[in-house]
């Protein structure tokens, strides 16, 4: 029975090793500052290279935005997935996720989650610029609510 253990941990531990070795570098690690977009004026972001399937690279993502303006503020930490197709240099992006945010001014606050989607071109090796158009949930108190179109732009390092 320990041999059986051993030879199966043996063969697990190699498998992810080799897996591992044969990730595709065209999708690297990337860290970006990303004005507009996801956050509505700029915001860090870091995506992290997870397992590849074919063509399409996934990353998950997490950020921090935070704007201030005359008496009011917003702070906005994005987490996504992202996919990208295409080569080592170009890519077609989809990314999709949600934001908690926290919105204060005048007196009044407000916390939520809210959604967003987008889609865009990213060119990388080793700076990465991305151009993209998102789909953002807002909600204003009672003046605006509902998904608008924005655009972002993230210019960053890919490593």
């Amino acid at each position: 029975m320990k041999k059986i253990l051993l030879v199966s941990l043996f063969v697990l531990m190699t498998g992810s090793y080799l897996s591992a070795q044969n990730m595709r570098m065209d999708t690297p690690n990337v860290l970006t500052l990303e004005l507009l977009g996801k956050c509505g004026a700029f915001a860090f972001t870091y995506d992290r290279n997870l397992d590849f399937f074919g063509p399409v690279g996934k990353f998950l993502g997490v950020g921090l935005g935070i704007f201030y303006g005359y008496n009011t503020g917003i702070y906005s930490f994005p987490f996504y997935l992202n996919a990208t197709f295409g080569g080592d240099t170009a890519a077609f992006l989809v990314q999709g996720g949600a934001k908690l945010s926290n919105l204060y001014g005048e007196g009044d606050s407000s916390v939520g989650l809210r959604g967003y989607i987008g889609a865009g071109f990213e060119m990388r090796k080793p700076f990465v610029f991305r151009l993209m158009l998102y789909y953002n949930y807002i909600r204003v108190g009672s003046l605006l609510e509902g998904w608008i179109p924005w655009p972002g732009i993230s210019f960053g390092m890919a490593f």
